[in-house]
């Protein structure tokens, strides 16, 4: 169980510092130690096997022997791409050590890529060497200023470490690199809604709340969405506010909530909406106690 818990505290960890895509794996790391201790086999996982120990190579890397009297045909030549890109779906927090020594290894190759440079970063951070990864995730962007994965994997470890201003730099950066409507986009959206709220800039963050709701709207925590809904009602975007507070009314949210929501309709002249949530309200025991 404290196995368990540890990596799904490194996973939260990893998430917030911008790193979605590596945490996904940690997640899966403590659910199967989860299903293990409930007696459930773990065999049905789908897991790819790790790498082998430090010091051994992998097999997609190990070549085959060709059987006697064959006649050997011209391999044709591994980019470096291809090279990266198992080593990349391999990477955990189990298989970081024996990744980062594979890295080295076309490091000292004199291979220099900003995918390479990224993928060490991402190993040191899954091993806790944030100074190290922050290295690796500076010498990336400085190889490619536009690199969307490095630029918010920088901005989550200056978020993690109080540096605001640098991270909501970075991280704004990384926003206008992808189609702000996607999912890609959320990893750079969630990071620079934090920056903005841990600097103390409520009417951005909720802002930043918004385009994170319409992408995907069970991203975030339903607090959040309510004090999203609270300052953009406070700026004068009511129908934005009424958008987040209808979603969680949806939710099965309390009655405070829903009195700002029918209140709200009613100002913007929506009453037969506004009726209707007057009786969801009138619905809940004790939910219109001490009202006029």
């Amino acid at each position: 169980m404290e196995q368990a818990e540890r990596c799904y505290a490194f996973a939260e960890q990893l998430t917030h510092q911008g790193a979605a895509d590596l945490a996904g794996p940690i997640y899966r790391q403590a659910y199967q130690t989860l299903r293990g201790l409930v007696g459930l086999e773990g065999a049905a996982m789908g897991f790819r096997p790790s790498l082998p120990p430090a010091g051994g190579t992998t097999a997609a890397l190990r070549p085959t022997p060709a059987p006697a009297g064959a006649v050997s045909t011209p391999t044709p030549a591994i980019t470096l791409q291809q090279r990266l890109q198992p080593l990349k779906e391999q990477l955990s927090a189990s298989t970081a050590i024996a990744i980062q020594q594979e890295l080295q290894k076309l490091l000292q190759a004199g291979h220099r890529d900003p995918d390479l440079s990224n993928l060490m970063g991402l190993a040191a951070l899954l091993q806790n060497q944030g100074s190290e990864a922050e290295r690796w995730f500076r010498e990336t962007v400085t190889l490619n200023p536009r690199h969307y994965r490095a630029l918010v994997n920088l901005g989550g470890i200056c978020l993690a470490s109080g540096r605001l201003q640098e991270a909501s730099q970075l991280l704004t950066t990384a926003t206008e690199l992808v189609d702000p409507n996607s999912r890609e986009a959320l990893a750079s959206l969630t990071n620079l809604y934090l920056a903005q709220q841990q600097l103390g800039r409520p009417m951005e963050a909720a802002q930043l709340v918004l385009r994170i709701y319409r992408i995907k709207s069970d991203h975030l925590r339903p607090e959040s969405l309510l004090a999203a809904a609270q300052t953009l009602e406070s700026m004068g975007e009511d129908a934005a506010a009424i958008e987040l507070l209808q979603h969680l009314r949806r939710q099965g949210t309390g009655s405070d909530t829903i009195r700002q929501l029918a209140q709200l309709l009613e100002r913007c002249g929506n009453f037969q909406e506004a009726a209707m949530v007057y009786r969801d309200l009138l619905a809940q025991p004790g939910a219109m106690a001490g009202q006029p």
